[in-house]
Order: C-alpha cells, then structure tokens, then sequence
C-alpha cells in the first residue's frame, strides 16, 4: 500500500503552530526567530517532510537551478567543472541541473531545449559551437548563457574558456624550444569533439610554423575517450 507523504499542514500539527511558521521557516530570507526556525527544520527532518518550492518558485520567478551541459560524465576535467560549480552555487543555494550531450550536437540541441523547459536561472554550455536551432534558443533564453572550455568567435553571450587551438600552438613551441622535434598529436580523429579538432588544427599549424614534420596524428578513436584510449 503506497503511503501518502508528509504536508505542511501535518508538520505544523505535530508541532502545534501554524502553516505560515512552517512555511517561513524554510525562506532563507524570512526574519522569523531562529529557535523557531530550527525546532521546524529539525521537526522536518524526523517526519521526512521535504518543502515543495514550486508556489514560491513561481512567485519569484527562480527556481534556484543552473543547467549545465557536458559532453561527458566520465571525463575527469568535466567532472572537476561540475564538481566546483556545485560547490559555489551551494553557498548560495543554488543546485546543478546536468545534462550529458556524448560530444554529439544534435543531442546537445534537445537537451538545451528540455532543460530550459525547467526554467533554470543560468545555463552553462560546453564549447562554443552548437546547432543553428540551438543556438536560437540559447540567445533567446533571457537567463545568462556561460559557454566554457572554447573561446568562440562570436560568443552568445559570456565566456569562461581558451582557445584550444592556440594553447596546443604554444604546447608545440615549449617543446620545439626545449630542442623536441619529433612530436606526435594523440587525439580523437572526428570533428564531433570540436575542442579536440581545434587541438588538432593548433599541432599542425605549429609544427609547420617550425617546419617540421606534421604527419605524427595518431587516432585515439571517436570521443568520448576514455583513459583506456
């Protein structure tokens, strides 16, 4: 038999105060006293009642989620981007909301429109190269739109990135000047992982700046790649 779950009216009848204690007691902002804040919390935790901010959401007009899209989840520089994001947007109350697009475009086109269905207050895309559709829908969020780990020509609107292509470029010189001239470029061999085929473009470019031999590309397979690779 499935059982109901705990309401607010429950919580302020155990407790013996009204709805609206109960309901102040989780606003952050509220000016409520806080012994009175706490034996709500605390009351709420040992009845298993979880607040439904919905009503409150839509009163703001915030819903206190970032969106963040990654092309992999087994990739330890993504999980390091998520992991610190979550830790900063927690001190301001603040939660991720994670979509995986597989270094794949198109799939990266529906997961911005669904997760924009969720009214994130900002979303958080990787690369700067996204679907014509996509990118309509990015421009026209009206949330602020973050686009990391690239550093596109034409930004939609904030970055947080490097150009791929110059820092393999200057990768390349560190060695040449270090006296290595037989250098080879490990990496994907697919243009689905934009960042990677810019890497590539910068190798290239570099060793034919130092007239040296280009032709060390060894194909890693399709991303996502993973340590095995």
């Amino acid at each position: 038999m499935q059982r109901s779950s705990v309401t607010m009216k429950d919580l302020a009848a155990a407790l013996g105060v009204s709805v609206m204690t109960v309901s102040r007691a989780f606003k952050a902002d509220s000016s409520m006293n806080e012994t009175t804040r706490k034996k709500v919390l605390q009351a709420a935790r040992d009845l298993g009642y979880v607040f439904d901010s919905t009503a409150a959401n839509l009163r703001t007009q915030s819903t206190n989620f970032v969106a963040v899209i990654i092309p992999s989840i087994n990739n330890a520089n993504f999980a390091d981007t998520v992991g610190a994001l979550s830790d900063r947007l927690a001190e301001a109350g603040m939660q991720v909301l994670l979509g995986n697009s597989g270094y794949n475009i198109a799939d990266e086109e529906v997961l911005i429109e669904q997760l924009l269905r969720r009214k994130p207050d900002a979303i958080v895309v990787t690369g700067g190269r996204h679907s014509d559709y996509g990118r309509k829908l990015l421009a026209g969020a009206g949330i602020p739109v973050i686009e990391t780990w690239d550093l596109p020509a034409d930004p939609i609107q904030y970055v947080v990135g490097f150009s791929n292509a110059a820092t393999m470029h200057a990768l390349v010189d560190h060695f040449v000047a270090k006296g290595k001239t037989r250098i080879a470029f490990v990496g994907g061999d697919s243009n689905a992982d934009t960042r990677g085929a810019d890497r590539r473009k910068g190798f290239i470019a570099a060793m034919k700046q130092h007239g040296l031999d280009a032709a060390r590309l060894i194909n890693a397979g399709q991303a996502p790649l993973g340590m095995q690779a």
